[in-house]
Formats: structure tokens, C-alpha cells, sequence
């Protein structure tokens, strides 16, 4: 048996340069219609049947917080790891459900006649999207609706650029096809204005966007045929938004485009982009699309066969994706090319509950170098150490926990092949 002693009181980050796409265990075949993290290590995923998942170790493993509904969740927004809200299509009409307690309970806070989108802003402001947009600064107690939709036209989602800014998109419905429709507010949602549709380039159908800057978005459009989409979409940067009077009398947002891409070869369910150029789609063909330039060329990030409707990027390099039949998607620095998660090996923690320090033990299969982390249970890294070196077999590790609060934490251990985890009560 080889020994491996040291004490935890260094903090050091390393960043692996690969990052890849790897398929995550999601314990769930339904589909899954959104995904959104707080941090990097704390996420929530919904979808069909009622289906919300939690996770608060990265996406390393998923609890099923069991919900009692069976309705169909097509959106979820965090203000912080306590409360969660849901929004979805249940068997009478569309609900968003609030928990305040981490998923375990949970309330109707609003109910509507159409699908509902919804979003939080920095400060924790409530909106939703429907026939109306709804606005709430209490956590969904008391809503206000300062927009109406007009009767022809089927908006999917909103979105918060800050606590100043946010966009809600959808389409009108014509007699064959749609062609995109937008409010926008600049003064946290006290009143939202239609943008000027003459100012896009065509009467095509907004499909998917994503905004840098309150004054800079990225939007894909598609020409819908007979109310089916094309499989070729075009791309353009709004930017230079100006609020001006209207003929009808009320105001309207006039902007600039720029065509980025004309043909970008499928439908976008969803996109996410940084000021640094580097953007992110996902659509039906199960692909994940990565861009280094803005926009105007697209390399295949990852091809599978499921589709992809959402996408919760926690950075330019790290985050998420989910999609039909369960499926989760994870790009981080840390797994190797086409590495899925392995758990061989093993680990244990003795004494556990632990008072001011216990013993880890170790075991895998090869030589190789590893990474510690401590999380709590809201999925908040509360100590990284890198750089340990185990051996074939099994290794123990004394942990010194005095300058940890008693409760309850997960201790991961990190390799290119092993990802193992335990629950570790600390008391004193």
C-alpha cells in the first residue's frame, strides 16, 4: 500500500488547454427543454413529465427533485441557489412554479393562456413572457404587466442583457409563415417597445438570439415555408438601438444590422455569444456550432444525434447543453477528446462525520495526477488543490477541515479518467 500524506492549506487553479463536449448521466430519457447554472458548479435542467434536475457538482451527477406535476417545463431562471422558478404547459394552462427552498417545495406564482418564457435579472427581478409581459421585484408575488403582445403574434422567449435591459422575441403569424417580432426595454422593464421591423433585413422568422451589450445582439433568422422552417438560416449583429416616435403614435427601437451569415446550414433553437467574438448554436441535426469570429464561420463543436434545444454557457469555454431523450451535454477544460465521465476507482472518507480532520483513501487504476475539491452543498467551490500525483492502487490523504464550518460538503477527486465523489459531514 502506497501513502500519500499532506495537509490542505494551499489554493491553486490549474486549466487544462482541451475542451470537449462529453455526454453526462442526466438519470432521465425525457426531454429536456432548458438548462441554466448559477455558477459553475450549480445547474438546474427541465423538460417533459414534470422533469426538473439539480445539480450542484458541475453536472457530475443529477438529482431528480420529483416534482409532483406532470407539466410539460419549457424554461427555468435562478436568483440563487434557494430559489428556482419553472415555467411550462400543464394540463389546463401554462404555470411558473417557484421554489424557495432549493426544489423540495413548491408554488404557483402565475398562470397564463399561452407558453410562458421567463428570466431573472442581476437583482433578482422576475419576468415572463406570454400574451403579456410580466414583471415582478418581489420573487413572483405580485406581478405587473407593462407590454401586450398583439393577438397574432407567438413569443418564446425573454431575455436580461442587465438589470436595465432585456429582449423578448417571437414571431407573427401570417397566412403561410411568420416573421419576427421584438420588445425591448432600456429602463428595467417599467415599459418595453416593439422594434421596428423595417429595420430588420427581411420577413423572415426569429428563431434564436443572444446579446453582448445592451446595444449589441446576435439573431438568427429563418424563411419559414408553409409554417415548416428551412434548414438554413441567416445571421445578423443588431446594433446603434435609437428609440424614435411611430406613425401609429407610440415609439419604436430603429436599429442597424450587419449580415453575418447568409447560409448557416440548420435551424437554431438556441445561441449564446461573448464580446470577444466567440459564439455558440445548437438546433435539430444535434450539433453544437462554435464560432471564433462573430459569427461569419462555424466549425462542428460536437455532433451526436439527438437534438439540442437549449444552451447555458458559464463561459467562453465551460458550459452546457441539453436536448431531446435526456441528453446532457458539458464543455470544460478538464476532459480529454471524446472522454466521457469514468468513475473507476474509489473513495472513502474516515472519520466520517469528521471533526477537525480525517483521512481520504483513494484508489484507481493508474498512475496519474489529480485534483481535489471541496464544494458545499449550494455547489460553491470552497477549496481547489492541484497537482497531487496518485499511484496505482491506493492512496490516503489526511485533510486537515479546521478552517471549514460544521455541515455538509462533496469532496471530488479529478483525474483525465476518474471523477469520484463523497458526501463528507463536517462537525466539531
Amino acid at each position: 500500500m502506497k501513502h500519500l500524506f499532506f495537509f490542505l492549506l494551499a489554493f491553486q487553479l490549474t486549466q487544462n488547454s482541451r475542451a470537449q463536449w462529453v455526454v453526462l448521466n442526466s438519470t432521465t430519457t425525457n426531454d429536456l427543454h432548458d438548462v441554466e447554472f448559477l455558477n459553475d458548479n450549480y445547474g438546474i435542467a427541465v423538460g417533459e413529465g414534470g422533469t426538473v434536475l439539480k445539480t450542484i457538482d458541475g453536472g457530475g451527477t443529477w438529482a431528480n427533485l420529483n416534482f409532483s406535476a406532470t407539466d410539460n417545463f419549457n424554461g427555468v431562471a435562478l436568483s440563487g441557489p434557494d430559489t428556482i422558478y419553472v415555467a411550462g404547459s400543464g394540463t389546463l394552462m401554462p404555470t411558473v412554479y417557484r421554489s424557495t427552498d432549493g426544489g423540495l417545495n413548491w408554488q404557483k406564482v402565475l398562470l397564463d393562456n399561452s407558453p410562458i418564457s421567463i428570466c431573472t435579472t442581476p437583482d433578482a427581478d422576475l419576468f415572463a413572457a406570454s400574451d403579456y409581459i410580466y414583471h415582478s421585484v418581489d420573487g413572483g408575488e405580485n406581478f405587473v404587466q407593462p407590454y401586450t403582445f398583439a393577438g397574432t403574434v407567438n413569443p418564446f422567449t425573454i431575455q436580461a442583457v442587465d438589470n436595465q435591459t432585456l429582449h423578448s422575441g417571437g414571431n407573427v403569424a401570417g397566412i403561410v409563415t411568420y416573421s419576427a417580432m421584438m420588445a425591448r426595454t432600456a429602463n428595467g422593464g417599467n415599459t418595453f417597445w416593439d422594434l421596428d421591423v423595417f429595420s430588420f433585413p427581411n420577413a423572415n422568422a426569429l428563431s434564436a438570439f443572444s446579446f453582448t451589450h445592451p446595444d449589441t445582439g446576435y439573431i438568427f433568422m429563418n424563411d419559414y415555408d408553409f409554417f415548416t422552417p428551412n434548414d438554413s438560416s441567416q445571421l445578423i449583429r443588431v446594433f446603434n438601438f435609437k428609440l424614435v416616435p411611430s406613425l401609429g403614435g407610440d415609439s419604436v427601437w430603429i436599429f442597424n444590422y450587419e449580415s453575418l451569415n447568409l447560409l448557416f446550414g440548420d435551424y437554431v433553437n438556441d445561441c449564446k455569444f461573448f464580446k470577444d467574438l466567440i459564439g455558440y448554436a445548437v438546433g435539430p441535426n444535434g450539433i453544437v456550432y462554435r464560432t471564433k469570429d462573430g459569427g461569419v464561420t462555424w466549425s462542428d463543436d460536437y455532433t451526436g444525434s439527438n437534438e439540442l434545444f437549449a444552451l447555458s454557457m458559464t463561459g467562453e469555454n465551460t458550459g452546457y447543453a441539453v436536448g431531446a431523450g435526456g441528453i446532457i451535454l458539458k464543455r470544460d477544460n478538464a476532459t480529454p477528446v471524446g472522454q466521457a465521465e469514468i468513475t473507476a476507482g474509489s473513495l472513502s472518507i474516515f472519520p466520517n462525520p469528521a471533526p477537525g480532520q480525517t483521512m481520504l483513501s483513494v484508489s484507481v487504476p493508474n498512475e496519474e495526477a489529480a485534483i481535489l475539491q471541496v464544494m458545499d452543498l449550494n455547489g460553491k467551490l470552497c477549496r481547489e488543490v492541484a497537482g497531487i500525483h496518485l499511484s496505482t492502487g491506493i492512496n490516503q490523504m489526511a485533510l486537515d477541515l479546521s478552517w471549514l464550518s460544521p455541515g455538509a460538503y462533496v469532496v471530488s477527486i479529478l483525474t483525465d479518467h476518474t471523477v469520484l465523489r463523497k458526501k463528507m459531514d463536517v462537525v466539531r
